[in-house]
């Protein structure tokens, strides 16, 4: 079973690896339930600009945000403002 609270809020930016490497922006979180209630899936909607024009991708998982060194909003919290750091680490530094 997967984790209720997803690693990554909303406001997230980061960069895919790969052709397409402009900044991308999390806007939304799909969770997937099962009929017994359990969470089963989390899936991210993400944004990006190409051409003048707003382009969304409904299907991204956790790991391609991961892999494209995320940059997690600040959030804030009564007078305090609070910048949450995610790290990564690599499968040959362990």
């Amino acid at each position: 079973m997967i984790g209720n609270n997803p690693k990554f809020p909303i406001g997230t930016k980061y960069c895919p690896r790969g052709r397409n490497s402009r900044e991308h922006t999390v806007v939304d979180i799909l969770r997937t339930f099962n009929s017994a209630g359990n969470l089963v899936a989390v899936h991210y909607v993400s944004t990006h600009d190409f051409a003048g024009q707003t382009l969304t991708s409904r299907n991204v998982i956790e790991t391609t945000i991961a892999m494209g060194n995320p940059i997690l909003p600040e959030t804030e919290i009564g007078d305090l403002t609070v910048k949450i750091v995610y790290e990564t680490k690599s499968a040959i530094g362990l």
